[in-house]
């Protein structure tokens, strides 16, 4: 029986056998399911989906993400039950779904189209075998900062005749392998007291990295109460990188227990080792008195506590003193006036080095030079008692006391 044509059904046939191998060369314009592309894929030409597949596009970016300019393989891979035709498009899009990166086709089975924003197969490259079909495609990765890209596919198995098609869509993103700066690790180490104290302390804080909140962990379980030995301290940044320091907590110092002694209005402390004092009198703390030796100001019980570098104590046995007043010293003799004064203090016979002394034993005034007869009192220095030091150029030294009004 012979078949008769009308016009109208020879032109579907003439459009449709174009289109069908028009695709079988690879397809141009935007047909890779991609957000970019408003969604389009291969279903606008043929039917059978689109269905969703995971594991089409596979790549060797490692899982720490891609690192910027550096070219990567993507692999496409399809498969049907039995179609050997297949064919496929492939584009690469930011977070903003703009095109990312740059493809390049390694072989003739794949061709790069749409101004270098997408991949499809080519004639060469549509065939199966077992009813399955892969390209590889070659792509550099964007600049640094681009964060995520995905990656976007159709694919198309078909029986060669654009029928019982199957239109399948996948996806694949990947991160940007950004490199984190290193964690600064800061730590602040307290050696024990004294010997045998086991009160040492390490306290650590760190910057960098991925940033905080920083964990932190000391070999030993606990950053006080150490006693004297080597730790491991531990920082761990918010995304589980860490760096590592080790630091030694220090034999505590030991200090010689002072003695103490009375020389005119100062009592004075003496231990071998001693980094510092702290004075006391009538078991009350003289503030400020931090040196070897403290002006005598009141009656009653002075007494002394060494410190070492590490801060271990050793008390002096208490002195007591039970004739203290200003008024007992001759003030007359030591020739020095107005006293009690406010701004200046004057004497006749001149020195070569003056000082003025808090009763805590800080110096509050100096002056240093020839002939001199006079010391300008700093308008900062509060009302009350202080001593006078007059050194002569034989190296003479007076003390008087002064009031300041």
């Amino acid at each position: 029986m012979k078949k008769i044509y009308t016009l109208s059904s020879l032109l579907v046939l003439i459009a449709t056998s174009a289109l069908f191998l028009g695709s079988s060369g690879g397809r141009v314009g935007t047909y890779s399911g991609s957000p970019g592309d408003n969604g389009t894929n291969c279903i606008f030409c043929h039917s059978g989906g689109p269905s969703t597949v995971t594991g089409i596009i596979t790549t060797n970016i490692p899982s720490s993400g891609y690192d910027p300019g550096v070219t990567y393989t993507i692999t496409i891979s399809i498969s049907h039950p039995s179609n050997n035709t297949f064919g496929f498009q492939l584009t690469a899009e930011d977070s903003t779904n703009a095109k990312i990166g740059g493809f390049s086709a390694p072989n003739n089975s794949v061709q790069v189209v749409n101004g270098g924003n997408a991949v499809t197969h080519t004639a060469s490259g549509n065939s199966g075998t077992s009813n399955a079909r892969s390209w590889t495609i070659d792509w550099q990765a964007p600049a640094a900062g681009t964060g995520e890209v995905t990656f976007y596919v159709a694919c198309l198995a078909s029986s060669g005749s654009n029928t019982n098609n199957q239109v399948s869509l996948s996806s694949k993103t990947v991160t940007e392998d950004v490199p984190t700066t290193p964690i600064d690790l800061n730590v602040v180490v307290s050696d024990e007291s004294c010997p045998g104290d086991c009160d040492g302390e390490i306290n650590a804080t760190a910057s960098g990295g991925a940033g905080g909140p920083f964990a932190f962990t000391i070999s030993g379980g606990q950053n006080t109460n150490l006693c004297p030995g080597q730790y491991t301290v531990t920082a761990i940044d918010s995304e589980n990188n860490s760096t590592q320091q080790i630091v030694t907590v220090g034999v505590g110092e030991p200090v010689d227990t002072p003695s103490i002694i009375l020389d005119f209005d100062r009592v004075i402390a003496n231990s071998a080792n001693a980094n510092s004092y702290r004075w006391f009198v009538n078991g009350n703390l003289i503030p400020g008195a931090d040196s070897s030796w403290v002006f005598v100001s009141q009656n009653g019980f002075y007494q002394a506590v060494a410190l070492s570098s590490t801060g271990c104590e050793a008390p002096s046995d208490s002195l007591a003193f039970n004739s203290f007043s200003v008024e007992g010293h001759d003030l007359k003799e030591d020739n020095i006036y107005p006293n009690p004064g406010y701004q200046q203090i004057n004497w006749t016979i001149g020195v070569n080095h003056v000082r003025l002394y808090n009763l805590q034993g800080q110096i509050v005034a100096e002056k240093i030079g020839q002939n001199i007869q006079q010391l300008d009192i700093p308008e900062r220095i509060a009302s009350g008692r202080y001593i006078l030091e007059r050194v002569s150029n034989d190296k003479q030294s007076i003390k008087s006391a002064w009031q300041k009004l």
